[in-house]
């Protein structure tokens, strides 16, 4: 039985040997990699305690929910809202943005940095391209009437 597949795999690896030549594996090189653009701009600290898991139900919970196999928050309009418990976050589409467009991975990403900058106070960062033209505002924030709005109200801007 023959196989073309298997014919041309042994032929590459014995050409070179039988042309006298050697292959030396520290000539190959792999492509330079390439940073990716940076995901946000500045997080910005607004003071307060608010409650993780809150916050993340809210997250999950913008656009009518993209928790799951959902991958991307794509809102026709120029903001969007929800809340859970004493957490709210609000998207806002920026700098010319016209509608929300952004994965949940950058999303998240952008979540991440506020946190890894922020703890788990009230912010507000910019993920850049999130939006349809422009990038996309993201705040974390207390409800109105709760206690971490007034806690966030008393604190100051600490960061």
């Amino acid at each position: 039985m023959y196989f073309p597949a298997a014919a041309s795999l042994v032929s590459l690896i014995l050409l070179p040997a039988t042309l006298g030549m050697a292959i030396d594996p520290h000539s190959v090189h792999a492509r330079d990699l390439e940073g990716r653009a940076d995901l946000t701009v500045q997080p910005q600290c607004n003071g307060g305690s608010l409650s993780a898991h809150d916050c993340n139900v809210a997250l999950l919970s913008l656009g009518g929910g993209i928790q799951g196999a959902i991958q991307f928050l794509r809102v026709d309009a120029t903001t969007n809202s929800s809340s859970s418990n004493g957490c709210t976050m609000t998207v806002t589409a920026a700098d010319g943005g016209t509608a929300i467009d952004i994965s949940k991975g950058r999303l998240e990403q952008a979540q991440k940095a506020a946190i890894d900058k922020c703890g788990q106070q009230a912010w507000t960062v910019t993920a850049t391209g999130g939006s349809t033209g422009g990038n996309l505002k993201i705040e974390q924030s207390a409800d109105a009437g709760s206690n971490a709005a007034v806690t966030a109200a008393t604190s100051g801007c600490s960061s």
